[in-house]
């Protein structure tokens, strides 16, 4: 018998193990930040979406007024999903029958009663059923559907057995829940026309609207006419203010040993101004969190990398990483203190970040309290020593502030100490005697408790230069997040600036090799609107068009109506962007507007 080939074995080969890879478990860590994040951001507006609840729960229904949930999730919010998408689980139980408007879907009422007939279907379970005609879909035949499903008693619709069996969910009476995501993008006359439809079967077909508003209940009133706004039973719900998120950021991205990187304090002051100031969105926030990781990562030594990945071939990362677990447990302990100081949250997100920074004694804040120290009183200084040694009940620093309460239980605090007043009292001459009080005047008064204020201060100043700071430790630049400047380009450049830079020099922007030119010239391969932006630099106030088009030539060497297209075009791209406008002073000019570079 012939040995068999080698061919007809088989091999066998075992896969690696992709649980265990470094890939997964960075993107389980970072799905598990990103959870957390939006888990917090929904539980702040549980309290709004409870209220919204019981308002629909508790409205007697009337055929004159529709009730009207108003949101309003603030200026700076781009992303209301996140809300809409809480809220619409949390009204399913007081009904199923539940439709989301987008702007998209609001454009005109036959898109609006589409949509409002594919959810009403998809609520009965009927989304594999044949669709409506177009022809049918009416707010009538809308009206007809919810009074079959609102029956006490379901009725099935069956053929022979053989055949497939439909059955039509019956509900009962159930409110018809309609929310608009945005409604200041709705058309006023297309939200009206809704209104009035809805108002006028509301004896048929019980209807709640929830509106998502940026601004205040007064954009209502003044979009909508006082016909349709008297049919609306209004009621205004307000979300969280955006300092109580940040606030809770802040205990995600700084205080938690879940997440491997830290935040330098640059970072979390600018992040907390862009999301005050320009867009509190959470996909916003979390696209940040992202390139800020990434320009981090990028910029990384690949060594400790390695090293962090296979514990055991650096010695120093391996005690950096050992000096970090430790860290982690006092983060545990200052989220604690945190919780019992709820009051003074703010305050410890300003101390705990500033002293990271690079002499914290020096910095302002550290200023104001000392000067605050200096003018309280010896019982009001007292009664805040007190305070504080509430929250301690044994330490170094309890017993510090036992002692500073025991000398300002001291009497005569108010003593002058110096050396002139106790030799005032020696002095014969009057001559002597003003001199004297001369020199008490331009001297500092010394009393017991300025001494006590002193003591106080330096003991503070003493207990802050103890924090190790951000380039004391080991390898901070590689565990804290920076890249501040980067960051504010790519997220909040100033516009003007930005627009000088990509129109000067393009190649800046569409990293090509053929636009790299030195500000000041201009070449052919340049783009159209770069090329007479330059050219319109070097112009006056008053600028020729036919001028500028021989100019623009020239520079291209083209002649051709192309090109004239072209100049057009980028003339017309300069005047939306604001660098020029049209004028009747001169025939054929143009209003140069805008001087300098930035």
């Amino acid at each position: 018998m012939d040995p068999p080939l080698i061919s007809k074995s088989c091999h066998v080969r075992k896969p690696a193990n992709p649980k265990n890879s470094s890939s997964s478990r960075h993107s389980k860590i970072w799905n598990k930040l990103e959870r957390k994040l939006t888990d917090f951001h929904v539980q702040k507006h549980v309290e709004l979406i409870n209220s919204v609840r019981q308002f629909f729960e508790n409205y007697q229904q009337s055929p004159d007024n529709i009730p009207t949930a108003t949101l309003r999730l603030g200026s700076n919010v781009s992303n209301h999903s996140g809300v809409f998408d809480e809220l619409n689980r949390q009204l399913i139980a007081i009904s199923p029958l539940i439709c989301r408007l987008t702007p998209v879907d609001c454009s005109t009422l036959p898109s609006i009663a589409q949509r409002l007939f594919d959810d009403f279907i998809a609520a009965l379970g009927l989304a594999d059923e044949p669709k409506f005609k177009r022809a049918l879909i009416t707010f009538e035949n809308l009206v007809q559907l919810y009074k079959f499903v609102s029956h006490e008693e379901p009725t099935a619709i069956r053929e022979s057995p053989r055949k497939k069996k439909s059955t039509i969910r019956h509900l009962g009476r159930k409110k018809f829940i309609i929310m608009i995501e945005d409604v200041a993008s709705v058309k006023p006359v297309v939200l009206e026309d809704l209104c009035q439809i809805l108002k006028s079967h509301l004896d048929e077909m019980e209807t709640c609207l929830v509106f998502g508003i940026s601004s205040t209940a007064q954009f209502l009133h003044k979009t909508l006419s006082l016909r349709c706004a008297s049919c609306l039973s209004l009621q205004t719900f307000s979300s969280p203010p955006v300092s109580e998120t940040t606030n809770g950021i802040f205990d995600l991205l700084v205080l938690n040993k879940g997440f491997p990187f830290k935040l330098q304090p640059k970072l979390f002051f600018w992040l907390s101004r862009f999301v005050l100031d320009h867009d509190f969105s959470l996909t916003t926030i979390l696209h940040i969190l992202r390139v800020a990781l990434t320009l981090h990562l990028d910029k990384m030594d690949p060594a400790t990398l390695r090293a962090i990945e296979k514990p055991g071939t650096n010695t120093d990362v391996d005690q950096a990483l050992a000096d970090n677990s430790r860290n982690d447990l006092i983060r545990e302990e200052l989220g604690k203190a945190l919780v019992t100081l709820s009051g003074q949250r703010i305050v410890f997100q300003d101390c705990y970040l500033g002293l990271q920074t690079k002499s914290f004694t020096e910095a302002d804040m550290f200023r104001k309290v000392e000067t605050i120290i200096r003018v309280l009183s010896a019982d009001e200084l007292q009664h805040r020593l007190q305070e504080h040694l509430e929250h301690y009940e044994n330490g170094e620093l309890a017993e510090k502030f036992m002692e500073f309460c025991e000398r300002l239980n001291q009497e005569e605090l108010e003593a002058d100490l110096s050396d002139a007043a106790q030799n005032l009292k020696d002095l014969k001459s009057r001559s002597e005697w003003l001199q004297a009080m001369g020199e008490n005047m331009r001297k500092k008064r010394t009393t017991k408790l300025s001494l006590v204020r002193d003591d106080f201060v330096s003991y503070l100043k003493k207990q802050a230069k103890r924090v190790k700071t951000l380039d004391e430790l080991r390898y901070a630049k590689d565990i804290y997040i920076g890249n501040v400047p980067t960051l504010q380009a790519m997220f909040a450049p100033e516009l003007r600036v930005r627009l000088h830079q990509a129109l000067a020099n393009p190649s800046s922007v569409l990293a090509c090799h053929c636009c790299k030119v030195k500000p000041n010239e201009t070449s052919a391969s340049l783009p159209a609107i770069s090329t007479a932006y330059k050219l319109h630099l070097e112009c006056g106030k008053m600028i020729n068009v036919y001028d500028w088009l021989q100019s623009y030539q020239a520079v291209t060497e083209d002649t051709s109506e192309v090109s004239i297209a072209k100049f057009l075009r980028a003339l017309r791209e300069l005047q939306v962007l604001g660098f020029v406008k049209p004028t009747t002073r001169k025939v054929d000019h143009v209003q140069r507007l805008t001087w300098g570079s930035c």
